[in-house]
């Protein structure tokens, strides 16, 4: 069985169990099902209902009432589930970056003029194991790989705010590899670009 083949029928058979869980999950009447916090946006348009997303497959499937909907990344704007572990809300936001042309799903840590985006595993190309770092940041609706290089990740935040920034990076000890230090940064900047 060649590898393409095996990758569309373990893609197949991801979806059809999900789809069963969806359809078992429907039936339990203990299941609190919190229709306004999860939701797709697709085109501009919004939709409400339970939603889980598939980072291996680039997908998201939704439950809407008695309807159950599959949508690939590249027909995806935002998505917003559940983490049933935390309960807390997770933001998704659907793009493209660099000569990728294919569309992946990254996690939304901060949103403002600069949002940052935490993705693991993207490799440079198919022809090469090296991986980008994980953290992206959309600007303009356009999503680039972010440094993990103290003064190139500056000079791509820039907006005259570069000693600041820096400063503030000093003053907290931020570490620029670590999540709740890079959403701290991400949330300084973004409340100095309003101002």
């Amino acid at each position: 069985m060649s590898t393409t083949l095996f990758d569309q029928l373990m893609k197949s058979v991801t979806l059809i169990l999900t789809l069963l869980s969806f359809q078992m999950a429907k039936g339990d009447s203990n299941k609190m099902v919190r229709d306004k916090d999860e939701y797709i946006i697709s085109h501009g348009k919004t939709i409400f209902g339970d939603t889980d997303i598939n980072l291996v497959y680039e997908d998201a499937i939704i439950r809407s009432g008695n309807d159950i909907m599959h949508y690939p990344s590249s027909q995806i704007d935002k998505v917003a589930v559940i983490d049933h572990a935390t309960g807390d809300v997770e933001l998704y936001h659907s793009g493209s970056f660099g000569l990728n042309q294919k569309q992946y799903l990254f996690k939304i840590l901060a949103e403002g003029q600069a949002t940052l985006l935490y993705r693991e595993g993207l490799n440079f190309s198919a022809y090469e194991e090296m991986e980008y770092p994980p953290f992206f940041i959309l600007i303009d609706n356009q999503v680039y790989s972010l440094s993990a290089e103290k003064n190139e990740m500056l000079r791509q935040l820039d907006n005259g705010f570069q000693r600041e920034i820096s400063r503030y990076i000093k003053e907290h000890k931020l570490v620029l590899t670590n999540e709740e230090d890079m959403i701290k940064l991400f949330n300084y900047y973004n409340l100095m670009t309003l101002e």
